[in-house]
């Protein structure tokens, strides 16, 4: 997966879903309109709070996908930072069944990230001439910084909860 997404609350350890904070999973697959949604409950720092993944394959263009990530809370999280990945250094690797298909794909030629949280990075396949674009947005009330190390863009920001009590 090219994409990561992670939290803090109050400087704390970056969060990792263990079995003790895991409340609740739920995964579904809409074959009709190509989306999978996951839903997991857990506890961030003692807070409960729900995360909504929903991936969407478009059915008219291969070529169009779509992560979306939301955070929900029913109450203000202080003290939260987030840290998003863009990863562009992804490979296939040790999938006897993909051999032909294996190794590192992409091969960045631009990297673009702005502090309101849009970012993206302008890649060729094998054959040159095959371009592709991948971009992301975080609409999250921050100023969002970091550095492209490796082909891969990090970004971190300390966010105000948005009173609506959704994070996207």
């Amino acid at each position: 997966d090219p994409f990561g997404l992670t939290f803090s609350l109050n400087e704390q350890p970056w969060f990792e879903l263990a079995e003790d904070t895991l409340r609740s999973y739920h995964q579904h697959v809409d074959m009709q309109r190509g989306v999978l949604t996951r839903r997991l409950s857990f506890l961030l720092g003692g807070t409960p709070v729900e995360l909504v993944e929903t991936r969407f394959v478009s059915l008219a263009n291969a070529q169009l996908a779509v992560l979306r990530w939301e955070l929900h809370a029913q109450t203000p999280l202080t003290g939260l930072r987030v840290l998003a990945t863009l990863d562009n250094s992804r490979g296939n690797y040790l999938i006897e069944r993909d051999r032909d298909y294996e190794g590192r794909r992409l091969r960045s030629h631009r990297w673009e990230h702005l502090p309101d949280g849009r970012a993206g990075v302008v890649a060729t396949l094998e054959d040159p001439s095959r371009k592709v674009a991948v971009a992301v947005q975080t609409l999250a009330p921050c100023q969002w910084q970091g550095p492209v190390v490796n082909d891969r863009l990090v970004l971190e920001g300390s966010v105000v909860w948005p009173e609506h009590g959704l994070l996207v």
